[in-house]
């Protein structure tokens, strides 16, 4: 899944873009909105794309920068984020799998035509939690696979836990020290 999220309209909408704005105010709003997106995203943090315009940054950001695995990028020059966000709709190689969050009707629509989710600003927190908690089900369903370990290591623990096979009797468990019945 790709997840492309419109910053300040989800921010705006979330009620975290501040009415006062002292300086780093902004900066301190957006960052603690990429983190409860990390808190919600987990894992998907690495696939999510979080577009800013960058007018409304007071202070100097890299264009593109990562904040816990979110790509953070800002719209330059007379490009808005809108513009950015629909070029990255029609550039999505597998918009089935693609998931675009804004309040802008236009941003929606062209998320829809390539065949992709649009889900609403208002809505975000929703369809965070229910991403959350599919999340955790999968994770429990199918753990992460163990890499195998290396040739090296498991001849260590083979020779390690030798003695085991060469003095362990039938039916007796060498971990509690009794026999079993």
């Amino acid at each position: 899944m790709q997840i492309i999220i419109d910053g300040y309209n989800v921010m705006f909408a979330l009620g975290m873009i501040p009415k006062q704005m002292k300086p780093g105010t902004l900066q301190a709003a957006r960052s603690a909105f990429l983190d409860l997106l990390f808190s919600y995203l987990g894992p998907l943090a690495n696939e999510t794309l979080v577009v800013f315009d960058a007018a409304h940054s007071l202070t100097m950001q890299p264009r593109e920068f990562a904040h816990h695995g979110l790509h953070v990028q800002f719209a330059v020059r007379r490009e808005e984020a809108d513009d950015l966000i629909e070029r990255q709709i029609k550039d999505c190689r597998a918009p089935e799998r693609l998931v675009v969050i804004s309040t802008d009707a236009r941003l929606r629509q062209a998320a829809r035509r390539q065949g992709a989710t649009a889900v609403r600003s208002e809505e975000v927190l929703d369809w965070l939690e229910k991403t959350k908690t599919r999340l955790a089900r999968s994770e429990s369903v199918h753990p992460p696979a163990v890499p195998p370990s290396p040739p090296r290591e498991t001849e260590y623990w083979l020779q390690q836990f030798k003695h085991l096979d060469d003095d362990t009797e039938l039916g007796q468990n060498p971990w509690l020290g009794f026999e079993e019945k």
